[in-house]
């Protein structure tokens, strides 16, 4: 909510960024022990694929042209790249970390 404060696109970015973040945490927490070599894999997805549908969409309807199919899917797709790239590539690298370094016990 605080990050959303900020945003060009007001009460909107309030409601719909902050939906997008409490359902990504929700589905993430659910799947946080589905893991694949102590990796928690599945769990990123759910904040690529729910803030680039969000976020896209919000974009899109506040662009000059207002919302269209096209619009929407590039913005989608920018927002997902972003985010799947700081979900993986940075996130998996320092849940790995944590994992080797037994600091994991400490944060249960």
């Amino acid at each position: 909510i605080l990050a959303n404060l900020g945003s060009p696109y007001g009460i909107a970015d309030i409601i719909c960024g902050s939906a997008a973040t409490l359902l990504a945490a929700v589905f993430t927490y659910l799947t946080r022990n589905v893991r694949v070599k102590g990796l928690p894999l599945l769990a990123p997805v759910f904040s690529v694929v729910f803030n680039a549908v969000t976020v896209g969409a919000e974009i899109t309807v506040f662009l000059p042209e207002g919302f269209t199919f096209k619009g929407f899917l590039i913005q989608a797709a920018f927002v997902g790249l972003g985010e799947l790239v700081v979900c993986y590539a940075a996130g998996m690298p320092l849940c790995a970390a944590i994992n080797k370094t037994g600091l994991r016990k400490y944060l249960k």
